[in-house]
């Protein structure tokens, strides 16, 4: 298999996972032996390995959100390994305020092991700290926020229009809320 073929079925399956939540990608893509690296097996009754424990844990996160969407930003393939950068935008069920869902944006970088079109192994990573200030709407320390930046980008939420469902981190707008 081509480099540019290993890259499409991993971007064929994250955008089919999570964005269609599509579980038949994981039959069509997932190698029967398939092994999940990601998380510690302690974090899991059981370590996270072949098609349907896969199946069960997806499902058990599309219970708790009620969208995920997933945007690859890069990817680089050498051999049979592919590396995917994602940015990740997330709507968490709100169970204080149901009226009321978290969103919140990750990013991450996968690592998909490929052999004969399906892949075999995973390993991920998310960004905690950028998790963690979406979903706790932390201010940047660093930004004073009663003082443009020279350039003229967010100070606050004011490249923002005053919209609250927007916070100011690092000079950007990131969306925090609906």
């Amino acid at each position: 298999m081509t480099k540019e073929y290993n890259k499409r079925i991993v971007r064929r399956f994250n955008k089919k996972l999570w964005n269609k939540k599509d579980l038949d990608i994981i039959d069509e893509l997932i190698a029967d032996d398939y092994a999940d690296r990601t998380a510690p097996p302690e974090f899991f009754e059981d370590e996270l390995k072949g098609p349907d424990r896969l199946k069960e844990v997806v499902t058990r996160i599309q219970k708790e959100f009620l969208d995920i969407h997933v945007y690859i930003k890069d990817q680089i393939a050498e051999d049979d390994q592919v590396v995917t950068c994602m940015t990740w935008e997330c709507t968490l069920n709100n169970k204080d305020d149901p009226a009321n869902p978290l969103i919140f944006t990750l990013q991450s970088i996968g690592i998909d092991h490929i052999e004969n079109g399906r892949i075999v192994e995973n390993w991920n990573t998310l960004d905690a700290l950028y998790r963690l200030i979406n979903l706790l709407k932390l201010q940047d320390p660093f930004i004073d926020p009663d003082t443009p930046f020279p350039d003229g980008t967010c100070n606050r939420d004011a490249d923002c229009g005053g919209d609250k469902r927007f916070r100011c981190w690092l000079g950007r707008c990131q969306r925090i809320s609906a």
